[in-house]
């Protein structure tokens, strides 16, 4: 069963809102190119609080329908209270794994999946799912790390050894707590032609950002929480992270230093 191994951080909600934001712009490319629009049905995989969710159903219109589906509690309580707020009706929650759908076959006309596969142990029973639920014709869209074993690595500029220590340390305790698919990015496309998807584009989205940009601070507030995670469980020391901390002021204050963002693989298919 699929697992997100993020859950528990505090304040993720609110980071995901952030990270939803700072990387849309791509995103609803994606869906552009889709030429999602009213009156259609769309799942959203994995939808988490529900942040995509709220501009898809604005894509679908009162006439369309769009289905948000996820396996946590947490997130889908926060996405009915802000359907509620708003008085939205053209949005059914479901909660359930991925790779046992609540759905009918060839009933929806789109799929959209983000940062969700990473954390799945076996791609393929999900894969099977959306080609089940998907119309002839309907588009898989994936939004997810091209290489998660590498995004992390020598990312800062000027370099630093004690966030490479730092970085290699958290990439282990997740890779050990959740994280099973290290190149989403790159092994989907055969999986996909193989279940009778055409890959329609492949793009890779990534930023460069100076000290205390936006980028910059997207990946600070992630690193913070993890840590904070991290010895809360006695995986780290707080000692540790103050250390890691005064490093991140420290290169924050060195003139030209930079953060440069992880690969993000985005992917079209349409199901033949």
């Amino acid at each position: 069963m699929s697992t997100y191994a993020l859950t528990k951080l505090k304040g993720e909600i609110k980071r995901l809102g952030d990270q939803h934001q700072l990387w849309s712009p791509a995103v609803r490319e994606l869906w552009r190119a889709a030429n999602i629009s009213e009156g259609q049905t769309v799942l959203d995989a994995g939808c988490g609080p529900g942040f995509a969710t709220m501009e898809l159903k604005d894509l679908v219109g009162a006439s369309g329908h769009v289905l948000a589906v996820d396996r946590t509690t947490d997130y889908l309580d926060y996405l009915r209270n802000k359907l509620k707020e708003q008085g939205v009706n053209n949005v059914e929650v479901k909660q359930a794994f991925l790779e046992e759908l609540p759905l009918q076959d060839n009933s929806v006309d789109h799929v959209f999946i983000r940062w969700v596969l990473l954390f799945v142990p076996d791609l393929n029973p999900v894969l099977q799912e959306f080609a089940r639920v998907l119309r002839t014709g309907g588009n898989l869209m994936v939004c997810d790390y091209h290489d998660f074993e590498y995004c992390l690595e020598g990312r800062i500029v000027p370099h630093s050894q004690i966030i490479d220590d730092f970085i290699a340390t958290v990439m282990k305790y997740f890779v050990d707590n959740g994280v099973h698919n290290l190149r989403v990015g790159q092994v989907l496309p055969d999986m996909l032609h193989a279940l009778n998807f055409k890959i329609q584009s492949t793009s890779i989205d990534m930023r460069v950002s100076a000290a205390n940009g936006d980028v910059w601070n997207w990946a600070l507030t992630f690193l913070k929480s993890a840590a904070a995670h991290m010895v809360a469980e006695g995986a780290y020391s707080q000692r540790q992270l103050d250390e890691v901390l005064q490093e991140v002021d420290r290169l924050a204050t060195v003139p030209n230093s930079a953060y440069i963002s992880p690969l993000f693989s985005l992917i079209r298919a349409t199901l033949q």
